[in-house]
């Protein structure tokens, strides 16, 4: 179940990220051809995404603030770049599906990089030699072959996701403990989930202000996000209100 929750936490996340910056009006990265139903499921979503909210509000974010409140900075930092460095691989494989030998490379040595000199991935020293973090995944290549258009669809516990996410959804929960071996406990799912939670916490209150109906609000910055992801940061820019037709 932890390992569950943590990539809920994972997919808000990203979500959480787009939002803040479309509400910081940064222009939305909208493609002009976008079909108009992304959503076809949305009466299966809707209900999906007020369970995972309410599991949010009352059972994550005062845990997260807890957490928060009892560990120093620099070991809440550390734990978060360890757990960065697990998804590389997962990273690595999607840059290599898409045949991207630049992005699959700096991961690699990120990760090379980050397991040694950086103590297992506890600190971060491929970022100042300019190996940053690329974020592929699977989901990514199969858009790059032509699934662009995935429908939206939120799980429970997972929370946001599309359909050609469903293998990074399967892969990541098994990657610590296939790199970690015995050393690998489910404690560390929950001490995941706690170190991304914390991370939100600074934006949950301005998402939560931000937007009078949260499942459209998230819906639509999950495939923002999708779109500058699957386009390296520099997709096609169309109108700045493409973002927010749907309030």
């Amino acid at each position: 179940m932890n390992a569950v929750v943590s990539n809920y936490c994972r997919g808000l996340a990203g979500a959480m990220v787009v939002a803040l910056l479309s509400v910081l009006a940064v222009p939305a990265l909208a493609e002009a051809e976008e079909p108009p139903d992304r959503d076809p499921f949305e009466a299966w979503n809707r209900p999906v995404h007020k369970f995972n909210e309410t599991l949010d509000v009352n059972i994550l974010q005062p845990v997260a603030r807890g957490y928060r409140a009892v560990t120093p900075r620099p070991i809440e930092r550390a734990v978060a770049n360890f757990f960065d460095n697990l998804t590389l691989p997962l990273s690595i494989v999607g840059g290599m599906l898409q045949l991207n030998s630049e992005r699959m490379l700096t991961d690699t040595g990120r990760f090379v990089v980050n397991s040694t000199i950086g103590i297992g991935g506890l600190f971060d020293p491929a970022s100042s030699m300019g190996l940053e973090h690329q974020q592929e995944d699977i989901g990514q290549a199969l858009e790059s072959w032509g699934l662009k258009h995935s429908p939206y669809l939120v799980l429970p516990f997972l929370g946001p996701t599309t359909l050609v996410q469903i293998p990074d959804r399967v892969v990541s929960p098994l990657v610590g403990p296939t790199l970690m071996g015995s050393y690998w406990h489910e404690s560390l799912w929950a001490l995941d989930l706690l170190s991304t939670r914390a991370e939100l916490l600074a934006g949950s209150a301005l998402l939560d202000e931000s937007s009078a109906d949260s499942y459209i609000f998230t819906r639509e910055a999950f495939l923002q996000r999708r779109r500058f992801l699957l386009y390296d940061g520099e997709p096609p820019i169309d109108d700045f209100d493409a973002f927010f037709d749907d309030f």
